[in-house]
């Protein structure tokens, strides 16, 4: 019936979702078996963990998962980890297998969030207020907060641009409900060194990261790349010129504007809703005159930012709303591999430089050290070998700009790092 709160409706479904699931990540599963329902923690290794108050008898009855598609490693794709639905997990390394502590330590205080279009990312939990920190362009006003089969909404309560930070807003009771605790954040900024190994965890311990500081934090002074034109964003326009449209009365009047003769696959503008042949008449509110008008309103967008489009389709207005979520073109970086990167990855300031394999979808996690130290929040995939991340200092500043009377914990005074139990 649901697969972590969706509901399944054909099985082409259920094996897009198993696509985009990894190893060792844990689900909710609610069936229905002659008519009584039952909800299951499945975790993709083959184990099942039967939920005990709807299956009294305690007794694992779904079996484990064979996907004869999928190959025993699993697909590879863009640089990703594979997928794997195999027996037992692929064997870490004794260097791994090491770290799984200091992973699971922090594993409690990473929330993953889902926002507009199942749009995924992490969220570091930094308060006991609730207060959340995730990256401002993964995210919408409204989107879910998810610990394993826990599920709540998080609200955008502050941000900036600049440093591309979100402070979303759960409720206290969830943090209670599904046994989480922010991190612990130092009470003096630490000294960050090339060579320093870092680690970082994500919702699923399997896909724990680890990687070392390249070069002391320091501001990159690369230009973010940004779409400058309306061929950037995916759209191609017949000229300027006068089409008859009918006004409030309903009568037809002559407006000169763009008329939308292409709309590339997969584009910002086709996930706005354009189509072929719309009349273009507004954006974001403004009308559009000329072709220096419609450039100067595109290259004003920002990732994440709400678009509202004013068309005129077969003679009927219409308004298309929608989030912004891609806009960067490639630079000329990315010719050496890697990736996928993060669409926002330049601009942040001064950034702690890492080589970590970072995937995009789990910024907005914590970057610690082997001591357990907190040193920062990822940001960006930014470069095949180059993940960012904001030291722990900034965001810190951030939360308390924000919220001054943030219930932050600090480590000990006197102690650089908290006393970790792992």
């Amino acid at each position: 019936a649901k697969w972590d709160q969706k509901s399944i409706s054909s099985f082409a479904q259920i094996s897009q979702l198993l696509r985009s699931s990894v190893a060792g990540e844990l689900i909710r599963l609610d069936v229905n078996r002659n008519g009584q329902f039952m909800a299951f923690e499945v975790r993709l290794d083959g184990q099942t963990k039967p939920d005990s108050e709807n299956d009294p008898k305690n007794e694992p009855r779904l079996g484990k998962p064979t996907f004869g598609d999928v190959p025993p490693n699993g697909p590879s794709v863009n640089g990703s980890p594979p997928n794997r639905f195999s027996k037992t997990d692929q064997p870490l390394s004794e260097l791994k297998k090491s770290m799984m502590p200091l992973v699971n330590h922090f594993q409690p205080s990473i929330v993953k969030l889902t926002s507009q279009g199942d749009r995924e990312s992490l969220g570091t939990i930094v308060s006991w207020d609730g207060l959340v920190v995730g990256k401002l362009s993964e995210v919408s006003l409204q989107c879910q907060c998810r610990f394993n089969h826990h599920v709540c909404n998080a609200t955008l309560v502050a941000s900036d641009s600049k440093l591309d930070l979100a402070l979303l807003q759960i409720p206290n009771r969830f943090l209670q409900l599904a046994n989480l605790r922010p991190v612990i954040f130092p009470r003096r900024p630490l000294p960050i060194h090339a060579g320093r190994i870092v680690v970082s965890p994500t919702s699923a311990a399997a896909m724990a990261k680890f990687g070392m500081v390249s070069v002391t934090p320091q501001e990159i002074s690369k230009p973010q790349p940004k779409c400058n034109n309306a061929a950037d964003y995916g759209l191609e326009l017949h000229p300027f010129r006068t089409h008859q449209v009918p006004n409030r009365a309903g009568n037809l009047t002559d407006i000169r504007c763009f008329q939308v003769s292409g709309v590339s696959p997969g584009s910002a503008c086709e996930k706005c809703g354009l189509r072929v042949g719309d009349l273009l008449f507004s954006l974001n509110g403004k009308l559009v005159d000329n072709q220096a008008e419609l450039d100067q309103v595109l290259k004003a967008l920002r990732l994440g930012q709400t678009l509202e489009i004013v068309v005129v389709r077969k003679q009927k207005w219409q308004k298309l709303t929608a989030i912004i979520r891609s806009l960067a073109p490639k630079i000329e970086e990315d010719r050496w591999g890697g990736g996928p990167f993060s669409e926002i990855r330049f601009e942040f300031g001064s950034v702690i430089i890492h080589d970590t394999g970072l995937n995009p979808t789990h910024c907005g996690g914590p970057l610690v050290s082997l001591e357990g130290e907190l040193l920062g929040f990822n940001i960006s995939r930014s470069l095949r070998v180059a993940s960012f991340a904001l030291a722990a200092d900034s965001v810190k500043q951030f939360v308390k700009s924000s919220r001054p009377n943030a219930n932050i914990p600090h480590s000990q005074m006197g102690q650089d790092s908290p006393d970790n139990p792992w």
